[in-house]
């Protein structure tokens, strides 16, 4: 069912530059998933003159909460990799707008693109605008024609899937998920920050003793070993001399961090 959206208020902008800003200190190695991408950063707001001459091209309106987030923050960090846009004069040969985005529910995965898009008018996806590279190979479209105007899809595996969402929606989510989960989990894991490759197995575990952290060795191949803890997202990879060394020579050969993602989905799709 198409859904009719609001422009973003002034709060909205608000929190959207306030988390931003807060993932910049909080997040300085781009740990989130690929946040590398956008660093938490936005470009130049779109020219409201820009809008109105894609909508008027395309004979479309699009979704006000889109538009005024384009029209006032701009494109760049987003979920996953960041929201996109393409209303340029040299995009519009890449839609077919004024015919409607024929999906309401997931379809069912086609053989390959070809035999999708012999599906359509033109041979292209009608009705909708790609907005952000999702990862893996997962797409995110914002559908501007049809029955589901208004709301956010994933594409992936030649697969359409429906959020149920608005783009407001859908980027409030992330926002939330960069607050609420990921903030703390980097607060939890920055003790890790003080192990160095070569420190002895002694100074790890003094450094995890005053966080309050209990290490486990999780995998052992030889004289090599891994130290995990339940809830972080930080393995130590230990080496040692020899067998017959003692324990506190061990010493630390590499630390893996692990990206932070939200596992229940940006769409409510778990993964996705």
């Amino acid at each position: 069912m198409s859904v009719e959206t609001s422009p973003l208020t002034d709060d909205d902008i608000a929190f959207i530059h306030n988390t931003l800003e807060r993932m910049r200190h909080a997040d300085p190695k781009l740990r989130v998933y690929l946040a590398k991408a956008h660093k938490y950063k936005v470009g130049l707001p779109i020219p409201e003159e820009d809008l109105s001459r894609f909508e008027k091209k395309t004979g479309i309106t699009l979704p006000a909460d889109w538009r005024s987030f384009l029209a006032r923050v701009g494109p760049g960090a987003g979920p996953k990799s960041g929201v996109e846009y393409h209303i340029a004069e040299k995009d519009l040969e890449m839609y077919d707008l004024q015919n409607p985005f024929p999906y309401t529910e997931a379809t069912g995965p086609f053989d390959d693109w070809e035999e999708e898009v012999s599906r359509y008018p033109h041979g292209k996806l009608p009705g909708a605008i790609c907005i952000g590279y999702l990862g893996g190979d997962v797409f995110g479209y914002l559908v501007v024609n049809g029955p589901t105007s208004g709301t956010v899809w994933a594409y992936s595996d030649e697969t359409y899937w429906p959020s149920g969402i608005t783009f407001w929606q859908w980027y409030s989510r992330w926002l939330t998920f960069l607050n609420d989960v990921a903030v703390p989990q980097l607060q939890r894991d920055a003790p890790f920050d003080q192990v160095l490759v070569g420190m002895t197995l002694t100074e790890v575990i003094r450094i995890c003793e005053q966080s309050g952290i209990t290490l486990r060795e999780t995998y052992r191949d030889g004289n090599e070993y891994t130290l995990s803890m339940e809830g972080y997202i930080s393995d130590i990879n230990m080496t040692s001399s020899s067998s017959g060394k003692q324990e506190k020579e061990n010493k630390v050969k590499r630390i893996v961090r692990f990206g932070i993602s939200n596992k229940a989905g940006d769409f409510g799709i778990p993964g996705i």
